[in-house]
């Protein structure tokens, strides 16, 4: 196995932000597959999401779901032991909580529903779930199959997120910015689950693991700073969010996908793994 790990965002990154296809990415996951390079999805989408997107894509490495809340580890990887409970959705899989219940999130809110306006996807239907994303009714169902996070629309004054972000974190609860909407997550980000990954691949085969991060968004820059080789994927919807002065982040000339082939590629022969 390669040094290397893999963390990638999904939507807008690897995933074409309106089509959600991975071209022309695919060929080279099936590269870093014969490379032994695992690619790890860190995303805000759910399980059942991501288990779909894993087999539409041949990927069978853990993943990180919900913006860092949990990592599941499929139970015949050798990182299964780390992960202490059995999924009760598909008993393939062991997962390892970080976050907080979504209960728990939807309770809080609750108490500033008077005092913001916004609308989170527990009060949305499918419809207008559908409109908002492009997703069909049966992937628009599996975004909301939810259990560490809330993402919502805010319609309250632009100025008053912030105040409202404040009282959240009273809470020990974040709110962090996806390429569509606000999600509310316990203490924890996609750059602390990433960690927790690296130290475990680390540990398992004894060897030191440099990471190369990619995404396009706001929830992203914890897992771009947090790794040794950052890359930002250049957007269509977006500017590239702001990192602090002297890092050495990569910004992509392609969009989404296209962008997210042109970074990897360029790591890879940096590192001289793509051989002769």
């Amino acid at each position: 196995m390669q040094n290397l790990i893999i963390s990638t965002d999904l939507d807008g990154s690897l995933l074409d932000h309106q089509t959600y296809s991975a071209e022309p990415a695919n060929a080279l996951l099936e590269k870093l597959e014969q490379l032994e390079i695992p690619v790890v999805f860190n995303t805000s989408k759910t399980f059942a999401e991501v288990l779909e997107i894993r087999a539409e894509l041949n990927n069978n490495h853990p993943f990180i779901c919900e913006n860092g809340s949990v990592i599941f580890i499929p139970v015949n990887h050798p990182l299964a032991y780390k992960a202490p409970n059995i999924c009760s959705e598909n008993e393939k899989y062991r997962f390892h909580v970080l976050g907080t219940y979504r209960s728990d999130l939807i309770k809080t809110l609750g108490l500033y529903k008077n005092n913001y306006k916004f609308k989170g996807f527990s009060d949305m239907s499918i419809d207008e779930l559908m409109n908002l994303t492009g997703l069909s009714a049966r992937k628009a169902v599996s975004a909301t199959n939810r259990t560490f996070s809330e993402p919502f629309i805010w319609l309250d004054h632009g100025s008053s997120i912030d105040e409202f972000r404040h009282e959240m974190e009273r809470h020990s609860i974040r709110l962090v910015r996806g390429g569509r909407f606000i999600h509310v997550i316990g203490s924890t980000d996609k750059g602390e689950a990433q960690t927790w990954l690296k130290n475990g691949y680390e540990g398992f085969y004894n060897q030191r693991f440099e990471v190369m991060a990619l995404g396009d968004a706001e929830n992203d820059l914890d897992m771009i700073l947090e790794s040794d080789h950052p890359a930002q994927v250049r957007s269509l919807y977006h500017d590239f969010p702001s990192l602090p002065e002297n890092n050495n982040v990569y910004r992509t000339i392609g969009v989404g996908p296209t962008g997210w082939h042109e970074a990897v590629m360029r790591q890879l022969m940096k590192m001289d793994l793509l051989g002769g």
